[in-house]
């Protein structure tokens, strides 16, 4: 009887072991990212905006300011996250498992951004905005962070669509938030805009006036030195308990 009723606490704790270090590896294997709007800066009291966060949803989420001018058009930003299933760097999904470092301080799209930019009133004042994305599918549960994109209103006085267009710029590229995963802590970085697959990286972004022009943003993960040093991962306390349940049982069987 005792043999049995140590064997299956045994069993019972190579069970639990094995599903808690299998989640914490899996965390690198889907990603998904979507953004929200919010801390509209305005410096003028007529100013008028708009948000509307549905790319949690399946959509996207839209900023969208001043009222468009007869002929032209509205003045707005886009942004839509990831979705999952992707393998960050092109990491396989052994690669991922085998090395839950693979996908670290690795560029990769987060989100696609566009930029409508048109002649409009009563958006003069408007110079920033806040994005906060938030990422899923590494470290324990969704972590949000927070970036601020600034406007750059240019007068249209050339007539020139590109000498008059408008540019946002990535201000905090870094964010202040902080997750747990594989026994350490990390945290997002913007790496800017690119309209080539992330083979250039910018800043800032120009919209020419009246037109809609988009880019994908690009981000990557790295290490969080500001944070303090983690508890253990998962896989950790499993060891730990391992060890305590083999103590109990050596001192079972002397009995």
């Amino acid at each position: 009887m005792k043999q049995k009723l140590l064997l299956t606490v045994v069993c019972g704790m190579v069970f639990l072991g094995c599903q808690t270090c299998f989640i914490s590896q899996a965390y690198a294997l889907r990603v998904r990212a979507f953004g929200e709007w919010s801390g509209v800066v305005s410096n003028n009291m007529y100013d008028l905006h708009w948000i509307n966060n549905n790319d949690d949803e399946g959509g996207s989420s839209r900023f969208q300011w001043g009222t468009a001018a007869a002929g032209s058009i509205d003045n707005h930003f886009d942004f839509d996250g990831i979705g999952s299933d992707i393998q960050i760097g092109g990491a396989s999904e052994t690669e991922s498992e085998s090395r839950p470092d693979f996908w670290i301080d690795v560029p990769f799209l987060i989100g696609d951004f566009s930029y409508q930019n048109g002649m409009t009133y009563h958006s003069i004042g408007i110079e920033g905005v806040d994005l906060t994305i938030w990422l899923d599918g590494v470290g324990r549960g969704p972590s949000s962070h927070g970036f601020h994109f600034s406007i750059r209103n240019t007068p249209n006085i050339t007539g020139d669509p590109v000498e008059d267009g408008d540019i946002v710029t990535i201000d905090s590229p870094l964010s202040e938030t902080a997750f747990l995963w594989n026994n350490g802590f990390y945290t997002l970085e913007l790496l800017g805009f690119s309209k080539g697959a992330g083979e250039t990286l910018t800043f800032e972004f120009l919209s020419p006036e009246d037109s809609l022009v988009s880019a994908g943003l690009y981000a990557r993960i790295i290490p969080d030195d500001r944070q303090p040093i983690p508890q253990p991962e998962p896989g950790t306390f499993f060891l730990l308990l391992l060890g305590l349940g083999g103590a109990w049982i050596m001192r079972s069987l002397k009995k």
